[in-house]
């Protein structure tokens, strides 16, 4: 019996996993490896990344998803929404009376343990925490960059996972910054 590769009626994904449906099934996850899941390997690939099955088809990620919406909860979100234009220059749009929506750099999700209570309450629903780090390919001049706008970062610090920082916003609230040394989604895609 063939596979088909398809929405259903419902929206919800009929036919060949991707790599989180893969790793549901007991296939490797830990690299981006056409070998995952070998059936049709050909129909699991994104046109331009020959060696990485995520989201298994373009057409059906567009169909289902089309962007991520990120919610930084601040203190002083005008002073906050001035240092994410002028300082990092994401590009933006004003809603109206200086609501900045902000344009982000590619972007991949980690989901890890948590401990304690990590939840903001939003539209009357418990939402789960999160932590924002943007990414960048050399850590050290990203923050000579900063520090010659007079954004401060905390001493980098190395993990298994990377080379890190903290920034802190005009709110005093912070937000990461890392050089990921682990594969990552947005590499595999670009590649």
């Amino acid at each position: 019996m063939g596979v088909p590769n398809k929405l259903s009626h419902s929206g919800g994904f009929v036919g060949k996993p991707n790599m989180l449906e893969a790793e549901a099934l007991g296939g490797a996850t830990s690299k981006c490896n056409s070998s995952v899941v070998d059936r049709d390997s050909a129909n699991y690939k994104i046109p331009g990344v020959s060696s990485c099955p995520i989201f298994s088809n373009s057409d059906i990620l567009l169909a289902m998803i089309a962007g991520a919406h990120v919610l930084l909860y601040s203190k002083n979100p005008e002073a906050d929404r001035a240092f994410f234009r002028n300082v990092l220059e994401f590009p933006s749009i004003d809603l109206g009376e200086g609501w900045l929506l902000f344009a982000l750099p590619p972007a991949e999700l980690a989901v890890h343990p948590g401990e304690g209570q990590f939840v903001h309450m939003h539209a009357e629903h418990s939402m789960l925490g999160a932590v924002l780090y943007l990414m960048c390919d050399d850590l050290r001049s990203e923050i000579g960059r900063l520090e010659n706008k007079g954004v401060a970062c905390a001493t980098p610090e190395e993990a298994e996972w990377g080379l890190s920082t903290s920034v802190r916003l005009p709110s005093g609230g912070q937000i990461g910054l890392y050089q990921p040394t682990h594969p990552t989604v947005i590499g595999a895609r670009s590649s």
